[in-house]
């Protein structure tokens, strides 16, 4: 049975281009030749002497090295652009890339290019321009799905402990809307974010503060914890009390987060505990 052949058309991958035999080693050989015979003609006409026709002779000798460096330049040449071609090609294939990937290991993925939440809390953005990938902040090159696979699952098993409650979560945020509550109803949802870090501390931590005590919960940790929340369909406290969402006054000043009621993405400013018992 005769072997398939790739057609001669078709993208090379990174594999093809890297195994491209020896060019490494020849390039090695080329640059002692060169170093072996700079130092011939710096013999020849050292101490300010000039020993025309040895130096004549030495560049005559080398028109064989100089063919090869040429011929080595083209090939440098080559594989730079097929690295170009195979780079163009992948970043084009990047975002189906990266939602394969995330699909085989069951993590949502929700937004459009070129902003994507991962799992509710981490953010993934690409950048066109560049060619590169964020994850977290965390600036990946656009060629290393490995790498972002790699952040994305180092971000992704922090977001929501396996214990995690929705009620209690909720309870929490009520707690700390109370606490960064002050003449508005209404408070920025990155103050009561601050008052939950503050509470999520044990009653150890205010006696001596020292960093190894200290329980962090990141914002995407926060963000991630919040969709869960809502995606059990947990809105209210148990006094009666029900979560509100608004819009920000300023999407700096705002946490951009997937609401699993609403069905979508969105800037929440402000949040609101009303009702309650009569």
């Amino acid at each position: 049975m005769s072997e398939e052949k790739r057609p001669s058309n078709a993208t090379p991958t990174g594999d093809q281009i890297q195994a491209s035999p020896d060019l490494t080693a020849r390039l090695d050989a080329a640059a002692s030749d060169l170093k072996r015979l700079a130092a011939s003609i710096r013999g020849a006409t050292k101490a300010g002497r000039r020993n025309r026709p040895k130096t004549l002779e030495l560049l005559d000798s080398a028109k064989k090295l100089f063919e090869r460096l040429r011929a080595i330049e083209r090939e440098c040449e080559d594989a730079a652009s097929k690295w170009r071609e195979v780079g163009g090609k992948e970043w084009l294939e990047i975002d189906a890339s990266v939602k394969d990937m995330c699909k085989r290991h069951g993590w949502r993925v929700d937004g459009s290019w070129p902003s994507y939440l991962v799992a509710y809390g981490v953010q993934l953005e690409f950048d066109d321009k560049t060619k590169s990938v964020q994850v977290a902040g965390q600036g990946i090159d656009g060629d290393d799905l490995e790498g972002v696979e790699l952040a994305l699952n180092g971000q992704i098993t922090q977001l929501i402990p396996k214990e995690f409650a929705p009620g209690g979560f909720l309870e929490l945020l009520a707690s700390a809307y109370e606490d960064a509550k002050r003449r508005s109803s209404q408070v920025p949802i990155l103050d009561v974010y601050k008052a939950v870090v503050v509470r999520s501390q044990r009653p150890g931590f205010w006696r001596n503060a020292k960093n190894e005590k200290f329980v962090g919960l990141s914002v995407d940790q926060f963000r991630a914890r919040l969709s869960k929340t809502l995606e059990a369909n947990v809105l209210k406290t148990k006094a009666g009390l029900e979560l509100r969402f608004f819009p920000p006054l300023d999407p700096k000043d705002a946490l951009f987060l997937y609401n699993p009621i609403e069905r979508r993405l969105g800037f929440v400013g402000r949040i609101e505990f009303a009702g309650g018992l009569v």
